[in-house]
């Protein structure tokens, strides 16, 4: 009799660890590697706007708000795009697509957040990544009481 009580237990507590590992697997994938930041935050590092930038894939993406989002092209080369108008499914997304034409994005190119949205472009102003990287440093090691 003690057999199949020890199979629910079993069976119990492997569905606890796939719930645990769930849970964590999906809330790893709603944030991203840079943290949130605000586009107060980001403004100070966008450079004058321009019409297109050359994009061969999408290295990392971050969503300012519901209607700015930051495109890295690569570890050094980032964009904040500016939407036509709100972007609700920009905040919650997992995935960003964004078009482009012969290998560039334009103000006619859109951004497609989630499965259902598609968020024209309105703007685009490339971002001084050094400098953000060194305010973002800088403002660590103020945190922590720390001088770099």
């Amino acid at each position: 009799m003690s057999l199949p009580r020890r199979r629910f237990v079993t069976a119990h507590r492997v569905a606890h660890c796939a719930a645990l590992v769930v849970l964590l697997a999906f809330g790893g994938c709603a944030t991203t590697r840079h943290g949130r930041t605000t586009l107060a935050e980001m403004q100070p590092f966008a450079g004058a706007s321009i019409d297109s930038f050359h994009f061969y894939r999408l290295h990392d993406w971050q969503a300012v708000d519901d209607q700015h989002v930051v495109i890295w092209t690569d570890p050094w080369t980032a964009y904040l795009i500016t939407t036509a108008g709100p972007c609700f499914e920009l905040d919650f997304a997992w995935r960003l697509g964004v078009s482009a034409t012969l290998d560039r994005v334009s103000r006619f190119e859109a951004l497609f957040p989630g499965d259902h949205a598609r968020c024209p472009v309105a703007d685009i102003q490339p971002l001084d990544v050094k400098r953000l990287n060194a305010a973002r440093k800088a403002a660590r090691a103020a945190a922590t009481g720390k001088d770099s």
